[in-house]
């Protein structure tokens, strides 16, 4: 028996008994992991602009599709955490194997233990908050860009999905293996040493954005096979049982006997070899936002354009790698300034073959890793700790630049995290440089003081840090000489060039003009005028081209003077004060009037920061004569005069290719069917029929009395007919007596035994004939280009955006009853195209229908004389001055100041591959306003709610207010004259203030019904006289009072001396400017003034390169405006050793003023000016009648008799032009 016992005992050549154990576990996600599968997958609601799928990284899966863990995977994986604790390597080899050595040509050999796949054994349940959850696989998509560091916006095509597991799956380890005790005490270890929180271990990638922290779940199971097991399985087979596998007769190892061996190996152990662990709080001072692009999908009704990343809790996340992208653009900055070696996203390092050559890398690299390098700086996840409260929605709009609404399509609303604070840790790698710890003391510096954003939206006031909290940073401070030796030993410095600046017009001053004398008579202001445009000199702009590493302007370094020419960096405090009442609502509810609350930052009346971009960047355009950012590139179209009504009424045909009428009359008869929605009978027989068509084909009789109701079965001497309704929604009560509503009848033999009408015979009856009329090109192209625009001007009606169905009766244009539409998925609307057998009416020419549609007073457009084409309103602006489009070859002033992207004009996906999209972050940034007194709202509201007056103004093409000659002249212009060879536009809309009272111009005058400015008037000029008539254009709201002083700033970088002049004019342009803020603008809400509180300045090359870390921020000093020192906030009122190296903004301005073109000067300066003021202000009405009420009527009697027009404003103007109050007509 013996022998038979040695036979079975098996040794390794030190004579330890090697023994078969089975150890299995659970791992669960910590952090959410990716593994990839070499490959990519889809996502049915993941896709590019063209609609194609977006190829996603795929997670390496299993049966069924479920995320594993390979076993290669995790046996590196472990290999590599053994090492770092120590464990002898000859250990290591015996237990994990030995891989192929090309210099001593050794094949390798395999280890002891086995490490198998690991399957997903716990899934979770219930609806997730991942991004595009898919429960059915476990698995959600991240979606990852990175940032152009030269240009701050978005990096082409660097646009990335990647499929994740989520944190609390557990996935099932197996471990086998023949070994030895002491062998299978590591194994042991190393999972009791993943049982401890501190020492989780990450799989996968990204692990030092914190992703892939995988811990053990519950306790190990282990089962050993050693000699006395084999000898029971052998007995059981002599007895005649069947002992089955030879596992089956492993033993169970205790729990507390597994953890008592791990234990003492792991005391055996040293401990990892970490860098400082760094602790970070965030707080941040506003709205916040990384986007979830999957919580906005087309089936979700009305949701906003973006909505925030959050946990399963609901807080906001701030993912690592945000936080990394974030630290590394701003220590590349720093790199640059310096002029140290530093890569871009342009032109990256090399991937690096070894890490021995790590040298070869630039510094940025060095540090935040690159291809071949990892990271030093691990990341491990920040968490919101503020008590979060609701997400806040902000609804954002582009002023469109020439007629003052909305830009179609550039409404949008963001659902964001409110002033959120965020906890976090760094783990420095050991092998950090110690210079990279001084770069890491410069950014964090930087972290504090607010230079670094995180998120969406750092133009419009969103990611800014108030306060940053770094702990134990001054293990850093030491190493940061050792950092800018750094730099100045591995230099790499772009060479760097910058356009020429405008040179001055004239060495003097441009003079205010006087106010004019008090205006009698009736005579009154337009609510809006123009400030005139010119054609632009682009020598002094940046060329396309140079918009570059080279480039001055690039967000990726700070220069301090260019070509002998200072740069400049710096903040600019401004004080704001309300002149009059002033509105900026937020959302509002559903009641008639609409109440909108008014906007509000945490729980303090505010002012939105892009409110004030939106009105800071619409005068730097028009100062500098730059491109106007925003531009509505629609058609030009206006309904047609009721003479010009179509008379004609035929049916569409679509015949063999071709596009046809077929027409009605005078082959049959068309009686209007009288008091349609007058007479109860008549309407009820109404209620539930349909305008004919293919798909509601049904014939009805009528007498020869057009007051007769149809009937649906025929009767004595009643004629077979079809109905040709255009519906009754919102037309049943204003347009009752312009019958739309006809019966048409047809011939006897057309109608068959069901009631139905065989057109299809009669088509081809008529066909043979010769009774079809061609339909032109320009014709059909006509209709579907003004229907498609009716439609889209409803894009955002919240009513019609539900309307999935199609089913509404207010889609424009008006459809007949019955007619389906078709829908439009990318925009959100229900178009109205032409179809076979539709009844439409049309006029033609020498026997060519040259004009359809569905309504006999239709719409025309303006065309080119020529080719009959669509004009829109950038032919009648300068080429350079329209928004960015791939034919602009410069870049104006304001764009590089405020920021712009290219508009998107390729049809084509493939065009559009091939195409690069400019865009730019703009360097200038603006904070919120926000009040100066931390007050009551009663004390900064006006005491009660008001209802405004509805806006009302005449639409573009309007040429007589709109558009001038191009001669400068201010003619009167017809619409059907308007042409882009004789006209052009007028310029830039600009608002007028109210009139103010006579003797007490710190008020508006009130102004009587009529639009006269009396004293016994008892509302002021934008409060309504009549708050029940149309409601539901009216809103009710609660203005900020007058004299409420706000402060906001402005941090700029990269500004030449010319810039900040132009920064400086837009805040304050003369004495006497006031600027418009806000809602109710045209009626004199939002009147304010602007004072520039302090200009404090940086030079960023010092502060980097020699300034103490505790150094002042403004290390160049400051100028401050000494009426504002005793208001201005505390971090930036002026320090102690503040000098007064900072310019005078005064000289600023003076010296940017002297470079403008005089005209616009001239013309800022009247419309600014409130006292230029001296007529009452309101939409033009005639004489005696409501200026709330038929608005339209001045604009028809204009359009046929008077011939008045909105003169222009030249260099020559003393005061604003008036209109005349006539007689109607």
């Amino acid at each position: 028996m013996a022998a038979v016992q040695d036979r079975w005992t098996l040794m390794d050549q030190q004579g330890n008994e090697l023994k078969r154990f089975r150890i299995t576990a659970e791992l669960e996600t910590a952090s959410s992991l990716h593994i990839g599968a070499s490959e990519t997958v889809e996502h049915d609601l993941i896709k590019n602009d063209d609609g194609t799928p977006v190829q996603i990284n795929a997670l390496i899966t299993g049966a069924g599709g479920l995320p594993i863990i390979p076993g290669s995977t995790i046996k590196g994986r472990f290999l590599a955490r053994l090492r770092e604790r120590g464990v002898d390597s000859a250990l290591l080899e015996t237990l994990f194997g030995k891989g192929h050595d090309r210099e001593t040509e050794d094949q390798g050999r395999g280890g002891r233990a086995e490490f198998h796949d690991a399957p997903l054994c716990h899934r979770l349940s219930g609806a997730r908050h991942f991004p595009y959850w898919r429960p059915e696989r476990q698995i959600w998509v991240k979606a990852q860009t990175a940032v152009d560091r030269h240009r701050g916006t978005a990096l082409r095509r660097s646009l990335r999905y990647t499929e994740m597991v989520p944190p609390g799956v557990r996935f099932r380890l197996t471990i086998t293996g023949c070994m030895t005790d002491a062998e299978a005490d590591v194994l042991f270890a190393l999972l009791e040493d993943l049982g401890d929180p501190r020492q989780a271990c990450s799989f996968g990638g990204a692990g030092a954005d914190g992703n892939g922290t995988m811990r053990l779940f519950g306790r190990p199971e282990v089962y050993c096979l050693d000699r006395s097991g084999i000898l029971g399985w052998l007995a059981s087979f002599e007895k005649g049982g069947n002992g089955g596998m030879a596992m089956t007769a492993a033993a169970l190892l205790q729990a507390d006997t597994v953890q008592r061996r791990a234990d003492k190996v792991r005391q055996a152990w040293q401990p990892p070899d970490v860098g400082p662990r760094l602790h970070v709080e965030l707080r941040f001072s506003g709205p916040f936002l990384v986007n979830d692009p999957s919580r906005n999908t087309p089936d979700i009704t009305q949701a906003p354009d973006m909505v925030p990343l959050v946990d399963e809790d609901g807080n906001p996340m701030l993912p690592a790698s945000s936080f990394r992208g974030a630290l590394r653009a701003q220590a590349e900055r720093i790199i640059r300034t310096l002029g140290g070696r530093c890569c871009d996203t342009s032109s990256p390092c090399r991937p690096l073959g070894s890490s021995d050559k790590v040298g070869e890398l630039c510094l940025a690299c060095q540090v935040f890793g690159a291809p071949g390098w990892g990271t030093t700086l691990h990341i491990q996840g920040f968490t919101c700790t503020s008590v979060f409260r609701r997400e806040q929605e902000q609804t954002f709009v582009a002023i469109d630049r020439f007629h003052g609404g909305c830009k179609e399509g550039a409404l949008y609303t963001i659902r964001h995290a409110e002033s959120p604070r965020f906890e976090g840790h760094l783990v420095i790698d050991p092998r950090m440089p110690a210079w990279g710890r001084g770069l890491l003391a410069l950014v964090f510096r930087d972290l504090r003081e607010g230079d670094i954003t995180f998120g969406l939206g750092a133009g419009k006031g969103y990611g800014v840090v108030d306060a940053a909290v770094v702990q134990d940073m001054a293990e850093l401070e030491p190493y940061v000489e050792a950092f800018r030796e750094q730099c100045r030993q591995h230099q790499g410095m772009a060479d760097c060039h910058s356009a020429p600046s405008p040179q001055p017009l004239r060495d003097h001053d441009l003079a205010e003009i006087p106010p004019a004398e008090e205006a009698p008579g009736e005579t009154f202001l337009n609510p809006y005028h123009f400030v005139p445009i010119r054609e632009p000199d682009t020598g002094s702009w940046l060329a396309r081209d140079e918009l570059d590493s080279s480039c001055c302007h690039s967000h990726g370094f700070y220069r301090q003077q260019v070509d002998d020419r200072p740069l400049y960096h710096g903040r600019l405090t401004c004080l704001l004060e309300t002149e009059t009442p002033l509105f900026i609502g937020a959302t509002g509810d559903s009641s008639v009037p609409s109440r909108i609350e008014n906007y509000r930052l945490g729980n303090r009346i505010a002012i939105p920061a892009a409110s004030l971009r939106g009105m800071l960047s619409s005068l730097a355009e028009a100062a500098s004569n730059s491109a106007m950012r925003v531009l509505h590139q629609g058609i030009l179209s206006y309904r047609k005069k009721a003479k010009n009504a179509l008379r004609e009424i035929g049916m569409i045909v679509l015949r063999d290719g071709k596009r046809f009428i077929l027409p009605l009359v005078p082959l049959m008869e068309v009686t209007k069917l009288r008091h349609a929605y007058t007479d109860p009978a008549m309407k009820h027989f109404l209620d539930d029929k349909n305008s004919w068509s293919p798909r509601c084909n049904r014939v009805y009789y009528l007498g020869r009395d057009g007051n007769q109701i149809p009937a649906e079965t025929r009767g004595a001497g009643m004629r077979p007919g079809i109905l040709r309704l255009l519906g009754r929604e919102g037309r049943h009560d204003a347009l009752q007596n312009k019958k739309h509503e006809y019966f048409i009848e047809i011939p006897e033999r057309y109608v068959d035994q069901d009631h139905c009408f065989d057109y299809r015979m009669f088509i081809r009856d008529r066909a043979r004939n010769g009774t079809l009329v061609p339909i032109s090109p320009v014709a059909w192209e006509r209709y579907h280009c003004l229907a498609e625009e009716r439609t889209l001007s409803q894009k955002n009606d919240p009513e019609l955006r539900e309307d999935k169905a199609c089913a509404s009766l207010k889609w424009l244009p008006f459809h007949p009853k019955g007619r389906v539409r078709e829908r439009d998925p990318e925009n959100d609307v229900c178009h109205l195209s032409l179809r076979h057998g539709d009844l439409v009416f049309y006029a033609e020419q020498n026997r060519v229908v040259s004009e359809i549609s569905f309504s006999a007073i239709w719409r025309s457009r303006v065309e080119t004389s020529d080719s009959y084409q669509a004009v829109t309103v950038d032919c009648f602006v300068p080429k350079e001055l329209r928004p960015f489009n791939r034919d602009r070859r410069a870049i104006s002033p304001a764009e590089l100041l405020f920021g712009f992207v290219e508009l998107d004009e390729s049809e084509h996906s493939t065009e559009k591959s091939r195409y690069e999209q400019m865009a730019f972050a703009g360097k200038v940034r603006l904070s919120a306003g926000l009040p100066v007194e931390d007050v009551e709202d009663s004390a900064l509201l006006e005491p009660k709610p008001i209802v405004l007056k509805a806006l009302s103004s005449p639409k573009p093409p309007s040429p007589p207010f709109y558009f001038v000659m191009r001669d400068g002249s201010g003619a009167y212009i017809a619409k059907k004259d308007l042409s882009p060879d004789r006209h052009r536009i007028k310029g830039r809309k600009h608002y007028l203030h109210g009139l103010r009272q006579r003797g007490n111009p710190d008020r508006v005058q009130s102004l009587d019904r009529y639009g006269h400015a009396t004293e016994t008037a008892a509302n002021p000029p934008w409060e309504t006289c009549h708050p029940e008539e149309r409601p539901q254009i009216k809103v009710r709201v609660q203005p900020v009072r007058r004299k409420t002083k706000f402060f906001f700033h402005l941090d700029f970088s990269n500004l030449s001396r010319w810039e900040l002049g132009l920064l400086c004019y837009v805040l304050r342009p003369t004495a006497c400017f006031r600027h418009k803020l806000g809602m109710g603008k045209p009626l004199g809400l939002g009147s304010v003034r602007i004072d520039i509180a302090s200009l404090q300045l940086i030079d960023r090359v010092r502060r980097y390169g020699t300034d103490d870390l505790t150094a002042g921020r403004y290390n160049m000093g400051g100028h401050f405006n000494a009426s504002c020192l005793d208001l201005l906030p505390q971090q930036d009122s002026p320090a102690p050793d503040d000098s007064g190296a900072a310019p005078d903004p005064g000289t600023l301005r003076q010296d940017f003023v002297k470079t403008m073109d005089e005209t616009v000067f001239r013309a800022l300066d009247l419309l600014g000016n409130p006292a230029h003021v001296q007529r009452p202000v309101h939409y033009p009405q005639v004489r005696e009648m409501d200026i709330e009420d038929q608005t339209f009527l001045w604009f028809v009697d204009n359009d046929k008799q008077w011939k008045d027009a909105l003169q222009p404003l030249t260099s020559s103007s003393t005061q604003l032009p008036p209109l005349t109050r006539r007689n109607k007509r």
